[in-house]
């Protein structure tokens, strides 16, 4: 069975890499990604990121684990709009 495609780029399966969009200590939300996109969202590419941010609820809808992961989503949006207010 072939894993699903990367989640931001969309690149055929197998994917290469589970991510963690939202880092290990929000849980166990984690996405799709082939190794580039996943470097690019280890390196806080701003790409990566906007898309991680666009793209990850409606991945967890269509797994039905969208209501286990929306709090953690939530929580995580909330910190990074902080912490930009806080850099401008």
């Amino acid at each position: 069975m072939l894993a699903e495609p990367c989640l931001i780029c969309g690149k055929p399966g197998p994917s290469e890499e589970a991510h963690w969009p939202l880092s290990r200590r929000y849980g166990t939300a984690t996405v799709p990604l082939c190794r580039q996109c996943h470097d690019a969202a280890h390196w806080a590419k701003q790409w990566a990121i906007e898309a991680l941010i666009r793209l990850a609820p409606g991945y967890w809808r269509r797994e039905g684990t969208w209501e286990m992961h929306r709090e953690a989503y939530e929580n995580w949006c909330s910190k990074r709009k902080y912490l930009e207010a806080v850099r401008a």
